[in-house]
């Protein structure tokens, strides 16, 4: 157990130097990074507030660091921070919020698109509901007419065979008028026979008595 604490206790030192981490210049306006651990060593940059940096060493005083475009240096262990600046936090923010409103624009592009169509689309409906209470009218209109018609049509029928059967009557009782009127003329034929036969018979009589009259004187 004591060997494990002994090698732990001999590691910490190399665990500083082997793991670099991520830190943040506190809230200053800009700090010195330096060639060495101390004011006097030379100053290689100006690191600005809120710039993140890679920490290579901590000491207490002193924090050897890397930045982004591969300068290393020494800087004030003091100046240094885990904590995001607020300054950092707010431009985060600020991008954050950028970026959202970017991403609400598409949708309320498109939400106005469907507020357009739904305008057009209720307007459409208010137009065809018109239509089609003027065609439901017109056929209104047209089933009382069909109605009328139907009524006039069968009436016609009726009409129309009722036409058929006086036209048959008629036919017939022509047909009967024809035959007693040749039966009258044949009535006439005979009694004008018979009339001039006994006329005939009349004067032959009186021919025969004239004549039995004229041997006798």
């Amino acid at each position: 157990m004591k060997w494990f604490l002994f090698l732990g206790i001999f590691l910490l030192p190399l665990s500083e130097t082997a793991f670099a981490e991520t830190m943040y210049v506190g809230e200053v306006v800009n700090i010195t990074l330096r060639t060495g651990m101390g004011t006097d060593h030379k100053i290689i940059e100006m690191i600005r507030s809120g710039q993140s940096v890679e920490v290579l060493e901590t000491g207490a005083d002193w924090s050897q660091i890397r930045l982004a475009n591969g300068k290393e240096g020494w800087v004030l262990t003091r100046l240094l921070t885990y904590d995001t600046p607020k300054g950092v936090l707010l431009e985060k923010l600020r991008r954050e919020h950028n970026l959202l409103l970017e991403r609400v624009k598409e949708p309320l592009a498109e939400i106005k698109l469907l507020e357009v169509e739904n305008t057009q689309l209720k307007e459409k409906l208010a137009e065809t509901e018109t239509r089609f209470n003027s065609l439901n009218r017109s056929f209104g209109d047209l089933k009382k007419r069909s109605d009328a018609l139907s009524k006039l049509k069968d009436n016609y029928q009726r009409k129309s065979t009722q036409m058929g059967e006086i036209k048959n009557r008629a036919q017939i009782l022509e047909k009967e008028v024809k035959r007693l009127q040749r039966q009258q003329m044949i009535r006439w034929f005979l009694a004008g026979a018979g009339v001039l036969f006994l006329g005939i018979i009349i004067g032959l009589s009186a021919k025969s008595k004239r004549r039995k009259s004229s041997l006798l004187s």
